[in-house]
């Protein structure tokens, strides 16, 4: 397995955009071959900080 950490850091004006367009692409990765799972976080510290956590079967499932 692997797991891959992404930070995104969305403009203020565009939070709500951007936070939108990472839960959609949480939900198509859904149907990929070799997804396990994905987590969305949210900083307390940095309110623009988004956070996901994917895991994926193995390194060629994630790199298709």
């Amino acid at each position: 397995m692997i797991t891959v950490i992404v930070n995104h850091y969305p403009l203020q004006e565009r939070f709500q955009q951007a936070d939108a367009r990472v839960k959609e692409s949480g939900r198509l990765m859904r149907s990929y071959p070799g997804f396990v799972s994905r987590q969305t976080l949210y900083a307390q510290q940095d309110p623009l900080q988004i956070t996901t956590v994917t895991t994926w079967r193995s390194l060629e499932d994630y790199q298709r």
